[in-house]
């Protein structure tokens, strides 16, 4: 199933929650509109994230729902105003499509990203010079100072990986398996390409980034008919989302099931990709041939 427009984590975790508060109460959707008063669509906007709720709405659904225990309420009445700040990103709306908003908006709250790709470094770890060639190739459309931009917003938001815990430790894991063609696509020219490619051997000494390279010598493969990235919520994992982009939108799959097929692809890909060391040192000597 699509997302259009895609809610925020927050949102949607705060939606399923009310749905099992609900169906544990036994009580039905017209049971529920007729106390709040309102029409039974909107109360299932609301539980499919679809919608944000006012904080009077949900204490009343909180009482509705019996729902005593102090902490929990809290918890809930906290995630309904988080759901409503504003990301980072919304100052950059007027250059922003859409399905590129939902993916930030997704970033934001997320504990980590697996994608495959088949052609590009994907936007986690480009570099401002390779990110600019990307762009000004794919949307010609732009003026200069659209581009440079665009480059800054993805600069931003590759601050995700440097996100830490109350722990200390990083907050985000990225595991990428990238086709050979990546490592070849000399994208901005070669000194472009090489510095890219340095940029990718160290970032992989990262703890929390691992790559893997899918060699051409694999042949054909369970994820070749395209790329697609899984952006994780381990905390829930009913809320895992599978992205897939096309030219001119991006698909976002939500249903369990679906979820799943492509859960089991990225396994299977990574499975006959390089090891982490020898995918490491196939980009250190792209690199090096390169210079």
């Amino acid at each position: 199933m699509a997302l259009a427009p895609n809610p925020t984590v927050r949102q949607r975790r705060l939606g399923t929650e009310l749905r099992r508060l609900r169906e544990h109460r036994g009580l039905s959707l017209e049971d529920v509109a007729a106390r709040l008063e309102c029409s039974d669509s909107k109360v299932s906007r609301i539980e499919l994230g679809r919608s944000g709720v006012r904080p009077v709405d949900l204490r009343i659904l909180l009482d509705l729902y019996a729902v005593e225990d102090e902490d929990e309420r809290e918890a809930l009445l906290t995630l309904a105003r988080e759901a409503k700040k504003r990301g980072w990103w919304r100052s950059y709306s007027s250059v922003l499509p859409p399905s590129y908003t939902e993916l930030l908006s997704l970033e934001a709250d997320a504990s980590g990203m697996r994608s495959y790709e088949l052609s590009l470094v994907p936007g986690l770890l480009q570099t401002p010079d390779y990110a600019r060639a990307v762009i000004s190739s794919v949307r010609d459309d732009l003026t200069p100072d659209e581009v440079d931009t665009l480059v800054r917003v993805r600069g931003e938001r590759q601050t995700i990986l440097d996100r830490t815990g109350p722990d200390g430790e990083p907050a985000f894991q990225l595991t990428l398996v990238l086709g050979e063609a990546v490592l070849r696509q000399a994208v901005g020219g070669r000194e472009s390409m090489r510095a890219q490619l340095a940029h990718l051997a160290e970032a992989s000494q990262r703890p929390n980034i691992r790559i893997q390279v899918l060699p051409f010598a694999c042949g054909a493969h369970p994820a070749i008919e395209g790329a697609f990235a899984i952006i994780d919520f381990p905390a829930l994992s009913d809320l895992d989302v599978v992205v897939v982009d096309s030219r001119t939108s991006s698909l976002y799959l939500e249903e369990p099931d679906h979820v799943r097929v492509y859960q089991r692809m990225f396994e299977d890909i990574r499975a006959s990709a390089l090891s982490y060391g020898d995918s490491t040192s196939m980009i250190e000597h792209a690199a090096k041939e390169l210079s």
